[in-house]
């Protein structure tokens, strides 16, 4: 792997790992800032924006282009951030979501 490929399933378990976190539908833009936020910032909005479309196609996540982008985890995305499944172009977690 490259060190963009790598960078790329990072952003990407990032992304699965912060909507499990918040557990509801989440507006794109808060995810670009948290991914700003999170060690991202010299990346572009528009590599963030490619990145929840590959999670989409991925079936990690559904987007829902109503007014603004609002970003839904699925059960998919879930196991993912979890470390429970492998989807490839994202970062294998070792991460678990805290009870409560």
């Amino acid at each position: 792997m490259s060190l963009q490929t790598d960078l790329d399933a990072a952003r990407r378990v990032f992304i699965l790992r912060l909507l499990a976190r918040i557990g509801a539908e989440t507006p794109a833009d808060v995810i670009y800032v948290a991914l700003e936020h999170g060690g991202f910032a010299r990346d572009r909005r528009s590599t963030y924006a490619v990145d929840l479309a590959f999670l989409a196609d991925e079936e990690c996540i559904a987007l829902d282009n109503d007014d603004a982008i609002m970003v839904t985890l699925t059960d998919r995305g879930r196991m993912a951030a979890e470390g429970r499944i492998a989807v490839s172009g994202v970062e294998q977690s070792r991460w678990r979501l805290a009870p409560g």
